[in-house]
């Protein structure tokens, strides 16, 4: 199921690069631990997920970004 999950995930954001699909491999797994069980929902979330700016900058770091600016943040707006 979750092999299935990323599939669908990879072909619907058009990747096939390796690093790409473990991005998308690692947030199915982490959506699939919280309970959620379908594979194309599991691979909705990874597109749009993967796709965030929360996520890139916790996966690949992106310059200027830090997660403890990006927590910071987030709590400052709830």
């Amino acid at each position: 199921m979750l092999r299935e999950a990323v599939q669908i995930a990879a072909k619907a954001a058009g990747t096939t690069r390796e690093d790409e699909r473990q991005h998308l491999a690692s947030i199915v797994f982490s959506f699939y631990s919280l309970g959620l069980m379908d594979p194309r929902r599991l691979a909705e979330i990874a597109v749009l997920a993967s796709s965030s700016r929360l996520f890139r900058s916790q996966y690949y770091g992106e310059p200027g970004q830090s997660r403890a600016g990006e927590r910071a943040r987030t709590a400052y707006l709830e």
